[in-house]
């Protein structure tokens, strides 16, 4: 990572607010001066900006409160607003402990960054821009000069996200220049930008950039969260004067007061930080008459986002394991700002709150990371922000055990009794031989489509073995639905499951898949010597140029039935049963995507790791051949192998094996998996059974053991073949052993 995009990483984790009166040299010129004549760009009402209806929202039962309202009762605003900002910098603790504000010293790479942000130079998705003077909060340098448009450059600006940095700059040095910053930054949004009366935009600004940018209601709880807590930050300071105080309290309250008209009531991660923040900049500031009444309708809200964006099993609907993380952040926020209001959160909330942070210790490959399904990051060094969040969960709820265990990197707590495990909800399985790094692991998407941030990968899995991540899920890529990577990156064929003639699944706009009412329909049985999972697709496929644009008719039907079976502590072998409506030929290509290199050896495929080696064996039904590849960054005839890199907001290329079979009518495929030692991958050996109305096959491994089975799609028929016999889904014998393996 280059120091710059490091520096840009850190901006884009970050979250604040600004304004300024005095010419102040910072090295690149002097900031302009900011005069009280900032007009609003558009022309519609807006929440007052009259100092007489501000005073008028403030509870002046509050004693300490007097010398501002003797001030308000002569309307002398002028010297209200000095008595105002008095009373804050004396009683400023309550709002800088909720917003956890203190004077700890920055890194280095935070300090260099704040002496950009200084420069007005910002840089979010790869690209940087200098503000020369004035604040443009609506320019997007992102599409031009060959660089593809993307609308989240703004979503940064409008939200505040370079201003903690500067906030936490002041705090740590006190030097006055990123005070006189954050002011001015502050004051020239709330002036330019006041807080609309409507809804929607009605003037000549771009609809999507003011609607969906400035004012949605994800931009506005963010902004004035990020506001409160550069404000408190630099209370103290020389150069917040009176006037920029009171412009940006007005603005504050504004804000809330929108918030209010317009609250984020839909079950979402945006409705449940639309109602954190409410309650933590309500109960910050006590002196505003609504603020009781704000607050305890933030807590209401928040209990009923509980209930119903997370599922039974603790795992968050959108299904993507980012934004489960933020939420599970967010509810623990709601939990901490209720104790130190003086409010017990209810017993349900805490257990589900546990919940949570324990689908994150359930999902966690075997060195702490987790996979990168939806929108997360594919990274190797989450491991601790993961463990971080897991452990202030445990003692915010004070939780001893696994949560424990798990949070402080094994040090306290207890280990989980358990391995494998599924969310019958969620549709999560995680197959596991054990808790220790160098354990085997799969993760498996087999449940609904997800509430949001959706990608069509039912069936993919990611696999981890003898402490390497060998096949993985791409992950996320730039939010700009009209971009045909964001529509590759979002379908099937780029995912570790079946693409039917190069085509993707298409659960887009169906939204009675998005969420599951009940309990997962997949088949799953899990003991101490194998696992099994059986889940189906059959919602159809399309191409994937079509996703969020509409939806094409008709739909490929095709059904697509993935069984897994994980013989402990390091084998695997999937079966996929296809079966078309049509009666046509078609071309199926089952995808292993790695970051590591991966080559073809005969029919086989071998992804070489540092340490060891996965080999993937396929095979088919008796008479039919199977076609392996390895592809990478592939465009023609379907685009595949590519994984996209966060950092340098590149596409790079990511080597994919490919098993392949073209015909009609109803068909299987089969593979064996084995995480084992580096080696010839001839030394292992697979062999086709022919099985009436079923699949069958003999492995041979590099080790000398030897398995058999046979399989059908479902149970009901006799089938035979290797010495075996079941009316079951699949009888596996280990030669040499007494362990059987039968799935009724």
């Amino acid at each position: 990572m280059t120091k710059s995009t490091k520096l840009g990483f850190i901006l884009l984790m970050a979250i604040a607010v600004s304004c300024l009166t005095l010419t102040q040299v910072t090295g690149r010129t002097a900031i302009k001066i900011h005069t009280s004549e900032a007009k609003p760009v558009y022309n519609y009402p807006i929440f007052s900006t009259s100092l007489e209806d501000f005073y008028n929202s403030i509870d002046y039962t509050i004693s300490d409160l007097r010398h501002v309202k003797k001030a308000v009762d002569t309307k002398n605003y002028k010297q209200a607003g000095v008595e105002l900002l008095k009373y804050y910098k004396k009683h400023k603790t309550l709002a800088t402990d909720i917003f956890n504000i203190s004077n700890r010293p920055q890194s280095k790479d935070a300090r260099e960054l704040s002496e950009n942000l200084l420069q007005r130079t910002y840089f979010f998705q790869g690209v940087k821009h200098t503000f020369n003077e004035d604040f443009d909060w609506l320019y997007n340098p992102t599409g031009k000069n060959g660089v593809p448009l993307n609308p989240e450059w703004v979503v940064n600006t409008v939200r505040f996200r370079g201003l903690p940095i500067l906030a936490g700059a002041y705090a740590s040095t006190t030097d006055e220049r990123f005070a006189i910053e954050l002011v001015y930054l502050m004051r020239d949004f709330i002036e330019k930008f006041p807080v609309p009366l409507k809804e929607k935009n009605e003037d000549n600004i771009i609809p999507s950039e003011f609607d969906r940018l400035m004012y949605s209601k994800l931009s506005v709880s963010s902004r004035i969260s990020t506001t409160v807590y550069s404000l408190f930050s630099i209370i103290d300071s020389p150069n917040l004067k009176s006037e920029d105080f009171v412009v940006i309290m007005q603005g504050i309250y504004n804000h809330l007061l929108r918030m209010e008209k317009y609250p984020y009531l839909t079950y979402h991660n945006m409705g449940v930080a639309d109602a954190e923040v409410l309650q933590k900049v309500s109960v910050s500031l006590p002196e505003f008459k609504k603020t009781k009444e704000w607050a305890n309708w933030a807590l209401k809200r928040g209990l009923d986002q509980m209930n119903y964006v997370v599922y039974p099993d603790g795992v968050e609907k959108e299904l993507c394991p980012r934004y489960h993380q933020g939420v599970m952040a967010t509810f623990a926020k709601f939990m901490t700002v209720s104790e130190k209001s003086g409010t017990k959160p209810l017993p349900e909330f805490t257990e589900k709150l546990k919940a949570m942070a324990k689908f994150l210790v359930d999902f966690s490959r075997p060195d702490g990371t987790i996979p990168a399904f939806n929108e997360m990051v594919q990274t190797q060094d989450n491991k601790q922000t993961i463990r971080r969040q897991v452990n202030s969960i445990a003692t915010l709820t004070g939780d001893q055990n696994i949560l424990q265990w798990f949070g402080t990197d094994r040090a306290k707590g207890v280990k989980p009794d358990y391995t494998s495990v599924s969310f019958d909800w969620a549709g999560y399985y995680i197959m596991r031989s054990g808790w220790n790094k160098e354990d085997n692991y799969m993760a498996i998407k087999a449940g609904p489509y997800g509430l949001a941030h959706q990608h069509e990968d039912k069936l993919s899995f990611e696999l981890f073995a003898n402490g390497e991540l060998f096949l993985v899920d791409p992950g996320f890529y730039t939010y700009n639905s009209k971009d045909i990577w964001r529509k590759y990156y979002l379908s099937s064929v780029a995912h570790n499951t079946l693409s039917p003639d190069g085509l993707s699944q298409y659960r887009y706009g169906n939204r009675h898949l998005y969420e599951n009412k009940k309990p997962n329909d997949a088949l799953w049985v899990s003991n101490d010597k194998y696992d099994f999972l059986s889940a189906v697709y059959n919602n159809g496929y399309a191409d994937y140029k079509y996703l969020h644009i509409q939806n094409p008719e008709p739909l490929l039907e095709i059904s697509h039935q993935r069984d897994i079976l994980f013989i402990k502590p390091g084998i695997w072998l999937i079966l996929d049963w296809i079966e078309p409506k049509d009666s046509n030929s078609h071309l199926y290509e089952a995808l292993f995507q790695s970051q590591k290199q991966v080559q073809k050896v005969g029919s086989s495929l071998i992804v070489k790791g540092q340490n060891s080696d996965l080999h993937i064996l396929p095979f088919a039904k008796g008479g039919v051949n199977l076609g392996t590849a390895v592809i990478s960054a592939q465009n023609e005839p379907f685009r595949r192998g590519w994984i996209f890199d966060v950092t340098s907001q590149k596409n790079l290329p990511l080597p994919t094996g490919v098993v392949s079979q073209k015909i009609a009518g109803a068909t299987a495929q089969a593979y064996f998996i084995i995480a084992g030692s580096k080696g010839s991958i001839a030394a292992n050996v697979v062999e086709s059974v022919v099985v009436n109305g079923g699949i069958g096959g003999k492995l041979t491994t590099i080790d000398g053991l030897k398995l058999s089975f046979i399989a059908q799609k479902a149970s009901g028929n006799e089938i035979s073949g290797t010495g075996l016999t079941t009316k079951g889904r699949l009888k596996l014998i280990v030669k040499g052993t007494k362990d059987i393996v039968e799935i009724k």
